[in-house]
Parts: structure tokens; sequence; C-alpha cells
């Protein structure tokens, strides 16, 4: 019955005593593991997560206008639900039979020639993002035959799309379809990065109140303050380059003058 800001308050008091009681971290892993092998207990509890979170992003997505044609989360590339043959498992047998995987301390690793390896399933047999997003590329490529693939992820991953999409040759994927990471900046305060797990964040949601809220004393009529207030908030993050951090400023969000949505 937990709601979303209950959800967050219990992800933000895990990780707050987690940094005293270590053996957290391992029931943590323990319960991951669970997941993936299907434990009913841990599915059910995942299910009712998933869905308290996703009627909760269709709600703001409503709100801004944003429409997603598909949205498979990663437990669908990790089962092969559907039409997908891509499961993981097979694609864990595809890269040994190519001879690209390497036992490293009970884990499995691709070695590259010019990068960092990096880890395919870990020593404990749970598997990794990059073992779910090769399950993902192979769908994809299945379905769609796309022409380019773009991947709009934190600046922090480059190396870690450098390693995917050099897997992705390696196995022998890419045909000619071309695969782009758009490495963008954070949101962030002028103190430093917001943080989920800390609780030091703002809702997107509260975002859009005040910019309704500020739109309405200048145009006292509804329909004209939402459209201007989320006018605002869009243009001032796509008016950045995608790779800048941007801090939040409210004065600089709302600004009637020169380049500004309002």
């Amino acid at each position: 019955e937990l709601t979303i800001d209950e959800l967050e308050k219990l992800y933000v008091e895990f990780n707050s005593e987690a940094k005293s009681n270590e053996k957290l971290w391992d029931m943590a892993r323990v319960w991951f593991k669970k997941l993936e092998e299907k434990d009913a207990k841990a599915r059910e509890i995942w299910q009712k997560v998933v869905d308290t979170s996703l009627k909760e992003f269709e709600r703001i997505y409503d709100i801004l206008g944003v429409k997603i044609d598909y949205a498979y989360g990663e437990s669908f590339y990790a089962e092969g639900a559907g039409t997908v043959e891509g499961k993981m498992p097979s694609v864990i047998e595809e890269l040994k039979k190519k001879g690209l995987l390497t036992e490293s301390q009970g884990a499995k690793i691709i070695e590259f020639k010019d990068l960092p390896p990096i880890i395919v399933v870990k020593s404990d047999g749970a598997t990794t993002y990059l073992t779910r997003d090769l399950a993902t590329i192979r769908f994809r490529i299945g379905e769609w035959k796309p022409d380019i693939l773009i991947y709009e992820v934190g600046s922090d991953q480059t190396l870690y799309f450098r390693q995917l999409f050099e897997t992705v040759r390696l196995l022998g994927w890419k045909g000619n379809s071309e695969f782009v990471h758009v490495a963008h900046g954070l949101i962030r305060f002028e103190h430093g990065k917001m943080s989920t797990r800390k609780g030091d964040t703002i809702k997107l949601e509260d975002v859009i109140s005040e910019a309704i809220d500020r739109a309405r004393k200048i145009k006292d009529d509804a329909q004209i303050a939402t459209a201007v207030g989320i006018g605002a908030i869009k243009y001032f993050d796509l008016m950045h380059h995608p790779g800048t951090d941007i801090i939040f400023d409210w004065e600089k969000i709302f600004v009637l003058e020169g380049n500004s949505a309002p």
C-alpha cells in the first residue's frame, strides 16, 4: 500500500542506515538475486513497486504532454517476454561461443584491446547492466532494424557506453546501425548534485506547480498559465547544451525578457 512518497522515503532511509550497517547491502544483493530467480515473494513486492512508479510517471507525462510509444522495462529483456528470443542467458551463450568471455575471480568478464574490462555476470551469478543492454539491443535490431540508436544518459556513463558499443561490434550485431551516446550534464544546486539517496532533490511536480502559479500572477487564466509555466520549464532545459550542468535557479527559469519561453 506504499505511496510513491513513502517508497522514496524508504529508499533514503535504507541508504542512510546502510552507511553504518554494511550487512544491509548483502541482504539487498540476496533479494536482487531472488528477483532474478523469480522468487514469488520478491516478484510480488517488485511488481507493486513497478505499478506504483509507472502510475506516477504517466501522471507527470500527461501534465507535460509527453507520449511514450514503447516502454519495455528491464524485466522484459531479462525474461524474453513476448516475441523476444533475446533472453539474457542466450546473449551470454553467444558471448561464450564467440570467445568473448573470460573468467575472473568467479565473475565472467569481457576484455578489450583499448578499454578497461567489463563484468557480464557477477561472481554470485547475477547479471549486470551490460547483459540487459545487450539483450535490449538484440531485440531492438530484430524488431525495428534502426538506422540509429540514441542513448540519452549522464556523462558519467561515457566509458560504459564505449564498452557497450564495442561489445556490439565484436558480436557482429552492428551492421549499418549507428550507436550514439548523448552524454548529458545534471540539473543541480549551487552547493552540489541533487541526490535521491540522500533525499536532497526537487520534485518535478513541485517545479511545474510553482511555474504555473508564477504564470498565473501575470495572466489569471488557467489554460494560459499552464501553457506558459510548462513552456518555461521545457525551454529552460532545451536551451542548454545537453553536456553542460544546469544550476537550478527559479529566476532564470521564469525570466520574462530576452531568451526565454514566457
